[in-house]
């Protein structure tokens, strides 16, 4: 009788030693549950507080203000230059025309500037084909695709030219071409955004073939032509020193976001805008 009673004793024992780890084991479990959900409920939850929060935790997206960059001619970046040309003095959506007359002492000079919408790449820029055909008593004397570009500041650049010289109605030469990138050739101002009298800029430079430079002497100017009087014009002094009396006097005005009006120093010969759309 006693062996049956010390088996009986032992089970006993093994299965109350057994539920007492069972229900240690349960409390740790839910201890564990606890902290988790606590966790999760946090109303400022650390990124390594819980798998779930690093799934759900990306970092800060990168933004890089072009706006504070300026374009450096010599080492241009294509990443801070964009589509359009919408400077207030200078709009150039695809489509446009401008066209300008003016007697000099060369007989009626007529001037057409379009914008096809074409596009060429320099130096990684996209620029916008700017074309320019000037007549003299209706002979075509000249042909241009100039390369202009608008900078994430507003500047619109010049990236050079492509030239058509004619004389009798006959293609003479292609003097004045440059791009820049050949040969040392650097893009310059066309206009820029923000213009201040005193102002002086380079506005295209390839050595010993386009020295173009640009003087401002007037901003908010009121400039009167035959379509109309505008009060918001800028008046530049543009020269070259490769011809000393290659002179003018140029008005751009934001209320047609044009030229309005050239002025030939050397003779006073005047081209102003006649039409544009």
């Amino acid at each position: 009788m006693k062996k049956p009673i010390l088996v009986f004793i032992g089970l006993l024992v093994l299965v109350t030693l057994a539920a007492f780890l069972l229900t240690q084991k349960n409390n740790q479990i839910s201890d564990n549950l606890g902290n988790k959900k606590l966790n999760v409920s946090d109303e400022n939850p650390r990124p390594d507080d819980s798998a779930f929060s690093k799934v759900v935790t990306s970092p800060a997206p990168t933004f890089i203000d072009t706006n504070e960059k300026e374009v450096d001619p010599a080492n241009v970046d294509p990443a801070l230059f964009v589509m359009d040309i919408t400077n207030k003095y200078l709009k150039l959506p695809v489509g446009r025309k401008l066209v300008y007359e003016g007697q000099t002492e060369d007989g009626l000079e007529r001037v057409e500037i379009t914008i096809p919408g074409d596009r060429k790449e320099i130096l990684g820029v996209k620029t916008l084909v700017y074309v320019d055909k000037v007549w003299v008593d209706g002979e075509l004397v000249e042909s241009t695709m100039d390369y202009l570009a608008q900078d994430v500041n507003g500047n619109v650049w010049y990236f050079g030219e492509d030239v058509d010289n004619y004389e009798d109605g006959k293609l003479k030469d292609h003097s004045g071409a440059w791009l820049a990138g050949i040969n040392g050739a650097q893009p310059g101002f066309w206009i820029k955004a923000d213009e201040k009298v005193g102002d002086k800029y380079r506005q295209e430079y390839a050595k010993g073939i386009a020295e173009d430079s640009r003087e401002i002497l007037a901003v908010k100017q009121t400039v009167k032509i035959g379509l109309g009087t505008y009060n918001d014009c800028v008046k530049t002094y543009d020269w070259t020193p490769l011809d000393p009396e290659a002179k003018e006097y140029k008005y751009y005005c934001s209320e047609v976001g044009a030229l309005v009006m050239e002025t030939d120093l050397s003779n006073n010969d005047t081209i102003e805008l006649k039409s544009a759309n």
